[in-house]
């Protein structure tokens, strides 16, 4: 059965695959002071910018196997290629294929990839969890949601998912401006979910996760904004059976270039290394940029 259905899975993406397009992307060079800490070296800096309307509003960021993966806030799953100098873009579509319409059933916010293979998609606003191919079609039943998932607001709900080896799933809840947690939900072995209220620190805000390789350990991206004060973000690691903070990795601020991150990613290398990826939210604003920042783990996490 499970072989009949990794069959299937491959041929509907090739099948697809067909009918997502391909755009061009411009990507340039940032330039940047060397920036490193105890745990991480800044190793690039790259801005990509197209000529397609469709392009932008980046919200979360996945390796997969020929890339990377994102989605949008206008509903598009986005595949590039490992240099991010290609990609691909298809719409997000219902179980009856057809495309997600309307902001609130298209602000897709997150995702994250199962042991099966399958895209997790989060969507703010109309709060759901959706299993997608990398094509953008819906191929299973969403995930139930805790409960009291849905007391977020519409535009402050699931900020950030991710699942652990065994295929449960994390989620993180970005709360309203005057909350001083941060929610957090654990998938149980069985049945129901754990949560966990993770305190704000300093006014920064959760947008992303991410799991380290060859474990279970979580790295959490927070995002801080004031006009007055610009953007920064910062990396830390997380515990995700106890829901507890670890050890800051990085926080990145002026004068290193830094816009709306959003989305992270974490995989090994060739050279066994674990390489940092980082994705900003432009919010298809000229005002902002879609960068790429890439960063070296420079000896093995500990909490």
């Amino acid at each position: 059965m499970k072989r009949w259905f990794f069959t299937l899975l491959f041929f509907l993406t090739l099948i697809n695959a067909a009918l997502a397009d391909d755009i061009r992307v411009y990507a340039k060079a940032v330039k940047f002071a060397p920036f490193q800490t105890e745990d991480v070296m800044l190793t690039s800096i790259t801005w990509l910018s197209s000529t397609d309307d469709r392009f932008g509003g980046f919200s979360a960021l996945l390796k997969s196997k020929d890339g990377f993966i994102s989605v949008t806030d206008k509903g598009q799953i986005a595949r590039f290629n490992p240099t991010f100098q290609k990609v691909t873009l298809a719409p997000l579509r219902e179980k009856n294929d057809d495309p997600l319409k309307g902001k609130s059933r298209s602000d897709a916010e997150s995702l994250a990839q199962g042991p099966d293979g399958l895209v997790w998609v989060a969507f703010e606003r109309d709060h759901r969890i959706v299993p997608y191919n990398p094509a953008g079609y819906v191929m299973g039943k969403k995930r139930h949601l805790p409960k009291d998932i849905s007391v977020l607001s519409k535009n402050s709900g699931l900020e950030a998912i991710e699942t652990l080896q065994d295929g449960r799933l994390v989620l993180l809840g970005e709360g309203k401006n005057k909350d001083d947690k941060i929610p957090m939900w654990v998938q149980g072995k069985k049945k129901g979910w754990k949560k966990y209220s993770l305190p704000k620190e300093d006014d920064f805000r959760a947008t992303g996760l991410a799991r380290l390789p060859d474990g279970d350990d979580l790295l959490l991206l927070e995002r801080f904004y004031k006009p007055a004060q610009g953007v920064r973000s910062r990396i830390t690691l997380l515990d995700a059976y106890t829901g507890k903070r670890g050890r800051r990795v990085a926080e990145i601020s002026s004068p290193t270039p830094v816009d709306n991150f959003e989305g992270i990613s974490a995989h090994k290398n060739e050279a066994g290394e674990i390489v940092i990826t980082l994705i900003s939210d432009d919010n298809f604003s000229i005002l902002q940029r879609t960068l790429i920042m890439t960063l070296v783990m420079k000896k093995a996490p500990l909490n």
